[in-house]
């Protein structure tokens, strides 16, 4: 099992990418979802996902951000 988080500011952004990868990838299981970068680094560091699905353009910090704090 892909364990996975979703990086997005973005309500709807974040739930249309969850249903795509439930719908599409049975082997990929969201572990957290995030709504801003720093909040991001926090889930991240507490699920240790194997793959992170982050927007670029957040207020408050952008995906190059939370790239930079690992």
């Amino acid at each position: 099992m892909i364990r996975a988080v979703i990086v997005d500011d973005e309500v709807d952004g974040r739930d249309l990418l969850e249903n795509l990868l439930l719908d599409f990838c049975d082997d990929v299981q969201v572990e957290a979802k995030a709504a801003s970068a720093l909040e991001g680094i926090k889930v991240i560091q507490q699920c240790k996902p194997d793959v992170v699905f982050l927007d670029i353009n957040m207020p408050n910090g952008s995906g190059f951000d939370l790239l930079e704090a690992f």
